[in-house]
């Protein structure tokens, strides 16, 4: 999420075109392999840089993993703000978000713009009710 920030400040401070581009290369490698299923959690170095078993917590689709394991690159953050699951918490079962089920491609890509929409009908146009 603050991946843009950080390349369009290494430009605006004048670093080496080809630097941008490497970090945002390894950003993208790097959230493509934590999106993988593969079972490491690279040891005593769990509680410092999210792992593929670290990140699959935030993914999960049951009420303890809601709002958990935000971090992106260091696990610690998550440690220091409360967020963090337990590391000897049995892998979430199924992914996904409970408020969504879309049976169709369709519904795949119109389902985030529904629940927007619905969130907003019920607490943005509430006459009466403070914003």
């Amino acid at each position: 999420m603050f991946e843009p920030v950080i390349i369009i400040l290494m430009m605006i401070l004048g670093f080496n075109v080809a630097t941008p581009l490497i970090v945002a290369v390894f950003f993208i490698l790097l959230s493509e392999f934590q999106h993988t299923q593969i079972p490491w959690r690279y040891g005593p170095f769990y509680r410092i840089f999210v792992s593929p078993v670290y990140h699959s917590y935030h993914h999960g689709k049951t009420a303890e993993y809601k709002d958990k394991n935000f971090a992106h690159i260091f696990a610690f953050w998550d440690y220091l703000f409360g967020t963090a699951v337990a590391r000897n918490t049995p892998p979430p079962s199924s992914y996904g978000l409970v408020e969504m089920n879309p049976q169709s491609f369709v519904e795949t890509l119109t389902a985030p713009f529904r629940l927007l929409y619905e969130d907003a009908r019920t607490s943005w146009f509430r006459p009466g009710v403070p914003k």
